[in-house]
């Protein structure tokens, strides 16, 4: 996924709406992005998921494997870069909105149009932005296992189909695994810091009057 652009794209609508490119310009609606990459992140974790219960399928199965069960290992990589690529085409042109928001932040929260979210943002302003930095910083470590994961699924492809599908190296089978389970559990950690970001901003949490 190159799961750089996922996470930019996680933090650009954090706060923002989906209207435009220009976050001065546009009216800013407080909150709504969140939930949009909620799903994101928990699609991205099924993603994962399916493919390593396709790993462990073929290092599982009888040798030599079949065909079919060949097949289907190679066609679950094929369907993990196609969803990447998508992720990032989606991504890339959201990337930018998370700074921009804050580095205009007196022109973007005037543009919250729901007086409690205005109030909440401007409130835990320091707080948001630590989550942004969190998220941020597990973007590094979520872009490198998915590349080191993606990177393992091809070369154990390779082994499958030039050796007959004979049993894979158990070696490479570990570290692609664990590269894998590094990427859940980063997304994990992007999905805990996006709802400590909702928390902040929910009028569900707005005192109630007297």
């Amino acid at each position: 996924m190159s799961l750089r652009f996922l996470v930019a794209a996680l933090i650009g609508s954090l706060l923002a709406g989906c209207a435009t490119d220009d976050t001065r310009s546009r009216a800013i609606r407080g909150g709504e992005g969140i939930p949009e990459y909620q799903a994101l992140v928990k699609q991205s974790v099924q993603s994962m998921e399916k493919a390593l219960s396709a790993l462990d399928r073929v290092t599982t199965a009888t040798v030599p494997l079949s065909p079919r069960t060949v097949a289907r290992f190679s066609s679950r990589i094929v369907s993990l870069q196609a969803e990447s690529l998508k992720v990032r085409a989606r991504s890339q042109a959201l990337q930018t909105r998370g700074d921009a928001f804050f580095q205009h932040w007196e022109e973007s929260i005037v543009s919250v149009k729901d007086s409690r979210i205005r109030e909440l943002a401007v409130r835990h302003r320091p707080q948001l932005q630590e989550h942004f930095t969190h998220i941020k910083a597990a973007s590094q470590t979520t872009e490198q296992s998915f590349r080191n994961f993606l990177a393992g699924l091809r070369q154990l492809q390779v082994q499958l189909e030039s050796n007959h599908a004979r049993a894979l190296p158990p070696r490479l089978v570990e570290e692609t695994r664990d590269h894998g389970k590094e990427v859940i559990k980063s997304l994990q950690a992007v999905s805990r810091e996006l709802n400590d970001m909702q928390a902040l901003v929910s009028p569900s949490h707005y005192p109630t009057p007297p």
